[in-house]
């Protein structure tokens, strides 16, 4: 196909059934643009909880040395998130549920930080927490491990239910 019709004739055929949603599929040829034909699709904009880094669907994971602030940081944030307000310099464009994952602390460490930051209080959108303390101390199961594709799957399907 390619020496018959040219590289650009087969990638504007690619960008037609693309943007049409017709004819037979066939992934590599149908993903493959030329950058300017690429910026021609529509796609939806993308919704900022904290402009602008932070949107909807992104996966936020913080790491760093014990001690340094990694928990207060995260639950600063999402208490904002889920209130609505700014946090730091950056303005809540729209308000979300957040899930924090904590997997270093204890449960009595995590219960008197909620009650530090009144993260128990009325908000816009749920915040969750899943504890890993809990999970290993209370529910006697094996430690999470979100290096596990099957833990990430598990937590996907959980977060959008």
């Amino acid at each position: 196909m390619w020496a018959e019709q040219g590289p650009e004739a087969v990638r504007a055929a690619a960008l037609d059934k693309a943007l049409e949603g017709s004819g037979p599929v066939n992934i590599l040829q149908q993903a493959m643009f030329l950058m300017a034909d690429f910026r021609k699709i529509e796609v939806p904009p993308k919704v900022y909880h904290l402009f602008p880094w932070l949107w909807r669907g992104a996966y936020i994971i913080v790491a760093g040395a014990r001690g340094v602030g990694k928990t207060w940081f995260i639950l600063a944030m999402v208490d904002a998130i889920t209130r609505g307000v700014q946090f730091g310099p950056w303005p809540c464009n729209e308000p979300a549920s957040c899930l924090v994952v904590e997997g270093e602390l204890a449960m009595s460490d995590d219960q008197e930080r909620i009650d530090l930051m009144n993260l128990s209080s009325d908000r816009k959108e749920p915040l969750y927490i899943l504890s890993d303390a809990y999970v290993c101390e209370v529910l006697k199961a094996t430690s999470l491990n979100i290096g596990k594709i099957e833990t990430r799957e598990r937590l996907r399907d959980l977060i959008l239910r």
